[in-house]
């Protein structure tokens, strides 16, 4: 059996067409965070700004003593499942944070309140804690997050404390926030990524057809001619 090339064309664009982006959000925090829809809760003299650290622009925090600096923002699950987060949190080369604490919550707006996802105690880096050290970037995440009904409201809360006693601010950035999840199928309403493969096969049967349909035409000239 013989398969001709204008239907091999479509199985050939669709896996190059075909693209799943699976970002909800992300924020590299090339503005102040208000910007961009985060709600920020600042005390005590302390700042949340944005802050150009080595060739990375990034959230400076700057947590006084005794204060809790934090910055908050709504998300919907609409679509996506299997979602989590990840951020890069780096703690200031020259600062002492053997009494401050770092903490990510999420609010499912269940009427339970904030839900601790990860907290670290002191210097980034000992056992049990996260990894790094001071001025060096840490990876934190991805955090999973609890099931989600698709469609409901969500808050993620990044929260920096310095217990009092500690001496002096002290100071974190915040860079490279993602959040992602694994998009839902709807037998019902067709993903965008299913909508451009269809659209890209279809353009190879329209460019490639034609083309295809003169040498048919023509090889049935030639036959009736011989004949």
């Amino acid at each position: 059996m013989t398969i001709r090339l204008p239907f091999l064309i479509p199985l050939i664009l669709v896996p190059i067409c075909h693209a799943k982006a699976d970002i909800i959000f992300s924020d590299n925090f090339t503005n102040d965070p208000a910007a961009n829809g985060w709600t920020e809760s600042i005390a005590g003299g302390g700042s949340i700004e944005p802050f150009t650290l080595g060739s990375h622009q990034t959230a400076r925090v700057i947590v006084p003593t005794g204060t809790t600096q934090s910055i908050s923002r709504q998300f919907n699950a609409s679509g996506f499942e299997n979602i989590s987060l990840i951020a890069d949190i780096i703690q200031d080369a020259g600062g002492i944070y053997f009494n401050t604490t770092f903490s990510a919550f999420v609010d499912y707006h269940d009427g339970n309140g904030p839900q601790l996802l990860i907290a670290d105690t002191g210097r980034l880096g000992p056992a049990g804690e996260l990894s790094g050290g001071a001025g060096t970037p840490e990876t934190v995440g991805p955090l999973a997050l609890s099931s989600l009904a698709n469609g409901s409201m969500f808050d993620i809360i990044l929260a920096f404390e310095e217990i009092s006693g500690g001496s002096g601010d002290h100071t974190y950035y915040i860079d490279n926030f993602s959040l992602s999840g694994d998009a839902l199928s709807s037998a019902a309403v067709p993903e965008p990524s299913t909508v451009a493969l269809l659209t890209c096969a279809l353009m190879g049967i329209i460019v490639i057809r034609p083309r295809w349909l003169r040498s048919e035409l023509l090889n049935r000239a030639s036959v009736a001619v011989s004949e």
